[in-house]
């Protein structure tokens, strides 16, 4: 039988260069992927709906909130059925949430388009939104 190999106290380093913008009158900081080769493009619909839908997942785990029901609640919002279809959002590819978050997704993508996605398989996921 194979031994765990011990932990060590050495933190493992990761070096990144951003760039972060002021993007709003209310200081709002908004951190940028620097790189060279693509052209950056931040939707903040589609930032604001990724965020939503971790903040309401948070709720729910954190047991703010039992479901959509209480989310509406919480936000004041009408459409129950925006909220479920962006708490599926969640489990969306780590790769689509890094493309859109770092403004290097497609162009032709919407909300609309990211809460239509119902495949819980990534690949197809990225298959759908162009991201192959």
């Amino acid at each position: 039988m194979e031994e765990a190999k011990a932990d060590t106290d050495e933190p493992i380093k990761i070096t990144k260069n951003i760039r972060i913008s002021t993007t709003s009158k209310n200081g709002s900081v908004l951190v940028v992927n620097n790189s060279e080769n693509k052209e950056i493009n931040i939707n903040p619909f589609l930032v604001k709906i990724i965020a939503k839908s971790y903040y309401w997942n948070k709720l729910i785990y954190e047991g703010k909130a039992r479901h959509s029901k209480d989310i509406q609640k919480i936000e004041n919002l009408t459409d129950k059925d925006y909220i479920k279809e962006a708490l599926r959002l969640r489990i969306l590819s780590p790769r689509i949430i890094e493309a859109i978050l770092n403004g290097y997704q497609p162009a032709d993508l919407t909300v609309q388009k990211l809460l239509k996605i119902k495949a819980l398989d990534w690949q197809e996921q990225e298959r759908q939104l162009n991201f192959v």
